[in-house]
């Protein structure tokens, strides 16, 4: 279970969160420095740094973000899944579904990881790897669009 961040941390972290609402995310990574050194590496104020460098598609940070939130919450999905992400927009797309297909079995209920592999999959060699039998890309049905 997720240690709770208590004030003023959880209130430097609610302002980072309005920032990058209002897409000011300097402003939410300056918020951020405010927290005590000890609590930055919990895992929701990991989760705001990612969504800020996300922003800044600063993607290897990202991809560092991620496997810190692996580490700190491995029961927590945000982590595989940011880490994935990060890894498939630094055109390691491979890596990024071998990392995320370990997170399948233990989060079976969290529709974006086989959503995310999917795509990965389709973007990549290995199709029918990730297709569950339906087929090979050339061989899909096409859908008409209006």
């Amino acid at each position: 279970m997720m240690k709770k961040l208590a004030p003023p941390d959880s209130m430097h972290l609610d302002a980072a969160q309005g920032w990058l609402e209002l897409g000011l995310h300097l402003e939410a990574n300056a918020e951020l420095e405010y927290i005590a050194p000890q609590n930055r590496s919990h895992p929701l104020v990991l989760e705001m740094r990612w969504q800020i460098y996300a922003k800044e598609k600063r993607w290897d940070a990202c991809v560092d973000l991620g496997e810190s939130m692996v580490t700190a919450a491995m029961d927590l999905p945000e982590g595989w899944i940011h880490r994935s992400y990060a890894l498939h927009e630094l055109k390691r797309t491979q890596e990024a579904a071998d990392k995320l297909e370990a997170a399948a079995d233990l989060f079976p209920s969290i529709w974006t990881i086989p959503y995310n592999l999917a795509c990965y999959a389709a973007a990549s060699e290995n199709w029918t790897r990730h297709s569950n039998g339906c087929g090979t890309p050339s061989t899909l049905p096409r859908t008409r669009t209006r």
